[in-house]
């Protein structure tokens, strides 16, 4: 691909794989194509997620106000990774996921000068690992919890009760 052709910066999606964590970061990718539609958004999860998150991605057209159609977004482009079921990950081995994220992200970076991706803190131990092969790759962790929950989890370690 020519460089005047390709995108300067593609954006990646790596939801850990639980619905209120896959509903953010999609939440997520439909403002950064409000505020810039031409912005390519690529979606990482299992089928079986990217399924319940396409269904999900319907967006109202109003032109006629009286019955609104819903329109899927076709600006997000679903990829489909052979993920385990949530409650593997904790004891799954980074390397599991390594190989087709790896080979996923790898196919992306060279069609734009920047490649971002963005990723619940869950996933951090499969992303870091992809991180370092790729040179025009920049990441940036998404924190799904609250502020105030990780407050609480930070209070209650340090062996106060109850707030």
């Amino acid at each position: 691909m020519n460089q005047s052709s390709s995108p300067s910066v593609v954006v990646v999606m790596v939801p850990f794989p639980a619905q209120s964590h896959l509903n953010q970061l999609l939440q997520l990718s439909h403002l950064i194509i409000s505020s810039n539609n031409n912005l390519p958004i690529h979606y990482l999860a299992s089928p079986a997620h990217n399924s319940q998150v396409k269904s999900r991605s319907l967006v109202t057209n109003y032109a006629n106000n009286s019955n609104p159609n819903f329109v899927f977004n076709t600006k997000i482009i679903f990829h489909d990774l052979p993920i385990p079921l949530p409650s593997l990950l904790p004891t799954t081995s980074p390397d599991l996921l390594h190989k087709p994220m790896a080979a996923l992200l790898h196919s992306l970076a060279p069609t734009a000068t920047r490649l971002v991706i963005v990723y619940d803190i869950l996933m951090e131990p499969f992303i870091e690992k992809v991180m370092d092969s790729i040179s025009n790759a920049e990441s940036c962790a998404f924190y799904s919890i609250s502020a105030f929950t990780t407050f609480t989890l930070q209070w209650e370690s340090i062996g106060r009760v109850g707030l």
